[in-house]
């Protein structure tokens, strides 16, 4: 499945990105992580996993992700995944996330978290969910249940959409841009675990996590105005 290539973003995740590497590679998938400026050995311990490693010092989940893409457009894949370096993510349901697309139904699919482990997704990270997506199906006539971090998109579709968002904002720009496009969305139910280890940046305190959330109900809003 060389056709497919996943982009992780990584800050800090030495304890968990090997496993996490291993997990895709055996889905015979590329596998791009994008260091977003670490101050432990993620970078090395990517690389020994077998992993290709862009360095990304602009902090910023969003600008992680654009720095991968960056990086993909020397050798496109037919597919790109985004995911997270933390082990909350199932690497074998790489499979049923990118077949829609492959099968050519589908423009970009969603990993919806549905099979949640207690304690994996916080209440306020739920809500804050939830209140986006019925801002997504207000403003843009798009139905989903998810904004997930698990996201697979056609290359030649993503090509197209002037993604800029830098933070957590990303995920929401995408959907909200490729809807405005017509985009074929589908949603395919995932697993969504504990992480496995090291330190969210998100849920680990109340703050971040609401930070993160009005960043991404701010830009349902914003994008519509520019798109």
């Amino acid at each position: 499945m060389d056709e497919i290539a996943v982009i992780l973003p990584a800050l800090n995740e030495e304890q968990c990105v090997e496993i996490v590497v291993k997990g895709f590679r055996d889905q015979g998938v590329r596998v791009i992580v994008v260091d977003n400026g670490s101050t432990d050995r993620t970078n090395e311990t990517a690389r020994r996993a077998g992993a290709h490693v862009v360095v990304e010092n602009t902090r910023g989940y969003g600008n992680a992700c654009l720095a991968g893409l960056r990086y993909l457009t020397q050798n496109p894949p037919n597919v790109v995944v985004f995911a997270d370096c933390d082990g909350t993510l199932n690497p074998s349901e790489i499979k049923s996330l990118v077949s829609p697309i492959l099968a050519e139904d589908a423009d970009v699919a969603l990993g919806r978290r549905s099979r949640v482990e207690a304690g994996a997704l916080p209440a306020h990270q739920r809500y804050g969910n939830r209140v986006a997506c019925f801002l997504l199906k207000t403003l843009y006539g798009v139905e989903i249940n998810d904004i997930p971090p698990y996201r697979a998109l056609r290359w030649s579709f993503i090509a197209q959409l002037p993604l800029s968002e830098g933070t957590y904002g990303l995920p929401i720009e995408t959907i909200a841009m490729a809807a405005r496009r017509r985009a074929r969305i589908v949603e395919i139910d995932v697993d969504y675990r504990v992480r496995r280890g090291g330190k969210s940046k998100v849920t680990s305190s109340l703050w971040s996590s609401l930070q993160a959330g009005w960043t991404m109900l701010g830009l349902v809003a914003v994008i519509r105005l520019r798109t």
